[in-house]
Formats: structure tokens, C-alpha cells, sequence
């Protein structure tokens, strides 16, 4: 799929399908509110756990965005998700960022996602990731995750998790 098909507004949320798709499947309508607390339910924490006993041990470093680092995130975003570069008039903001979201780990490759979205439409794919660099175009050209993003700032959520994981054989 070409950036430009994930780039067109109200392509996708966070699962691939917008709430009313539900109809296309049979399925009674939902709420977009409904389809929301279900996704809550979802959220990478309840389920990581999971993940060593499929991959055997697994590394996971957690760290936290601020709300002010997510706004200019999802401002880089604007631009990024249309040319696939960070946009040099944020160049600070998004330095500072990229301090804070290059993982503690010393052991690349890393697979990085956030509660309720993985990377994987962003310009560097789903990964792995080697750099904290890597990591930021692929938050900031992700449609999926600035989708999240932006419903999280929205419901006034303060501070966001971006997981990082390791030791997956690749």
C-alpha cells in the first residue's frame, strides 16, 4: 500500500477499519463510543505477556511521552505523513523527542508500539527499528498511530506509553 492510499483522511483507525465497517460484515452497527471501549479492552499492556510465551524471552522497555511531545508529534505529522521525512521547522521539538523515544536498550533490533497501534503503516514499516530516529518517522508518518494520537489528546489522556521490545528472532 502506497503512503499516499494511508495518508487520505479517515482511511483508518488504529485496526485497520473505520467503526461502521462492522456493517459490511453482517454485524449490527456499533457506536463510534462502543467501538472505542472495546478497543480500550485491547490495549498492548493487558496482552504483552503473551508475547514470551509465543517468542520465547522478550525485552520490553516502556517510555513516556508528554502530552506536549505527542501535540508536536501529531503536528510533525501534518507534513511527514505526505513527503515521509520529518519536517525541518519542528526540527527542535522533534530532537527533543527523539532523545526521550531512543530506547534505553543497547541490543537493536527493536519492534516499538504504542497502547493501541503498532507502526506498521509508517514509513519504516513495522521494523524493526534500530535508532531513535527510525523510531520518530515511523511514529510521524504512521496514519494509524497519529489517528490514536489525536483521539487519546482529545479524551485528555496526559501521558503516553511507546513500548519497545527485543530479543524477537527476526
Amino acid at each position: 500500500m502506497s503512503l499516499q492510499d494511508v495518508a487520505k483522511e479517515g482511511w483508518c483507525n488504529n485496526n485497520n477499519h473505520k467503526a461502521v465497517d462492522v456493517e459490511k460484515f453482517g454485524e449490527t452497527p456499533i457506536t463510534e463510543q462502543t467501538y472505542w471501549d472495546v478497543l480500550r479492552k485491547t490495549h498492548f499492556n493487558k496482552w504483552f505477556h503473551l508475547k514470551g510465551k509465543l517468542h520465547g524471552t522478550i525485552g520490553e522497555e516502556i517510555v513516556q511521552l508528554s502530552r506536549e511531545h505527542v501535540s508536536d508529534i501529531i503536528l510533525a505529522s501534518k507534513s511527514a505523513v505526505l513527503t515521509g521525512q520529518l519536517p525541518s521547522h519542528l526540527k527542535e521539538e522533534l530532537e527533543d523527542i527523539e532523545k526521550i523515544i531512543t530506547p534505553v536498550c543497547v541490543n537493536p533490533p527493536y519492534f516499538v508500539r504504542l497502547e493501541s497501534a503498532s507502526l506498521k503503516d509508517g514509513e519504516r514499516g513495522a521494523g524493526p527499528f534500530m535508532n531513535g530516529k527510525d523510531i520518530l518517522v515511523g511514529m510521524c508518518t504512521s496514519k494509524r498511530v497519529i489517528h490514536i494520537l489525536e483521539k487519546e489528546i482529545r479524551d485528555g489522556q496526559q501521558v503516553f506509553p511507546v513500548h519497545y521490545f527485543h530479543g524477537i528472532q527476526i
